[in-house]
């Protein structure tokens, strides 16, 4: 009986040894699954490969012109007016018309600490078609901020479109990814990456004008 034990705590430990040291599958993408429908705003989840929490994008379509929404983009100083939860933005280095790099920090719920980025911003317009981008990469070689805790690998873009069926108004698509780094728990992040944009296209949608 004995012998027995013996024999199948060798296999088992064989096996464990076996599954530990197999490579990891290659993960991908997920696909995207729809968390919040309200409002005229859909907001959207799923995994990224090479991060925890999860990547979103959220669509909805505004009662802007296309030209003013486009300005509103261009607007950083103002973002604060409608992005909630950001303590702070600002241009800290202007490259070239279409590219600049930008500060943000964004105040987090208590008693986890505050975020920041620098990143990269680049857009580019295309009137004739009526489309809008703005592409956003975090980027490194800045002095951390006191109390405040960088996120990693962030890309955020926002995408403008004329709506054909009514020029009066337009498309809005905005997507964004991130490792929020520190020992945040990921499904934190993840209840923020479902209220945090809507808020963002509710407020575009029904709060904030172009003065």
């Amino acid at each position: 009986m004995n012998s027995n034990k013996n024999i199948w705590k060798s296999i088992l430990r064989i096996f464990a040894v076996t599954i530990f040291l197999s490579p990891l599958p290659l993960l991908s993408d997920g696909p995207w699954k729809v968390k919040k429908n309200s409002k005229g705003i859909m907001v959207e989840t799923r995994t990224a490969d090479g991060y925890e929490a999860e990547e979103f994008r959220a669509t909805t379509t505004i009662d802007t012109p296309f030209e003013i929404a486009v300005e509103i983009m261009k607007e950083v100083p103002k973002f604060k007016l409608w992005m909630p939860r950001l303590l702070e933005v600002k241009v800290v280095q202007d490259q070239a018309p279409h590219s600049k790099i930008i500060y943000m920090a964004i105040d987090m719920p208590w008693p986890v600490k505050d975020r920041d980025m620098y990143v990269q911003m680049t857009d580019k317009l295309d009137l004739a078609k009526g489309i809008y981008e703005r592409n956003n990469v975090g980027i490194e070689g800045y002095p951390a901020v006191s109390q405040r805790i960088r996120f990693k690998k962030v890309s955020f873009l926002w995408v403008l479109k004329r709506n054909e069926a009514d020029k009066s108004k337009t498309d809005v698509l905005y997507t964004s990814k991130g490792d929020p780094a520190g020992k945040l728990p990921a499904w934190i992040i993840n209840l923020g990456n479902v209220d945090i944009p809507h808020e963002f296209l509710f407020n575009l949608k029904y709060k904030y004008r172009k003065k």
